[in-house]
């Protein structure tokens, strides 16, 4: 196990860290919404597969993002995002790319999602990056669907 460092996050850092904390809440009700949606139809209700569980999802959609601004600390102050998700089948479905952009009163956010499917786990992993640094925030979400309900977990840190 690696050395854990804390430094003080700036707001886009902060920004971008809560946009991942609630990419994988939206991730796993799109996850929980995907498996009913698509128990019957989809390939991977017929063979296990389910590379096919977020095919629901794709399209261009507008979003309203409601978010906790300082999460397990009692605050009930919220923070509201309006923009625009597009997201994109990549691999026949077992890949999906989610493009976030949205408007807030500090200012824009950009993220991209990639969502990957693993055919021997059956398992998606879910990554998520801000384009404040360019880069995967680690780890990734890792969840597959069972009984028709998305189950995901990640391990994250908080302040």
């Amino acid at each position: 196990m690696g050395t854990v460092v804390y430094r003080q996050l700036d707001e886009i850092e902060t920004v971008s860290t809560a946009l991942r904390l609630l990419w994988s809440i939206i991730a796993s009700t799109a996850m929980t919404i995907g498996a009913s949606a698509f128990a019957a139809a989809g390939p991977g209700a017929v063979d296990g597969a389910g590379q096919r569980d977020f095919d629901f999802n794709l399209g261009t959609w507008r979003t309203h993002v409601k978010r906790l601004l300082h999460p397990l600390t009692g605050s009930s102050t919220w923070a509201e995002y309006d923009g625009t998700s597009v997201v994109s089948k990549v691999w026949d479905g077992r890949a999906n790319l989610l493009e976030l952009e949205a408007d807030w009163p500090a200012g824009r956010i950009e993220g991209l999602g990639l969502r990957l499917y693993n055919p021997e786990s059956h398992q998606w992993s879910l990554n998520w990056a801000s384009s404040v640094d360019g880069e995967f925030q680690q780890p990734p979400m890792i969840g597959q669907f069972v009984g028709g309900r998305g189950e995901g977990a990640a391990m994250d840190t908080t302040k």
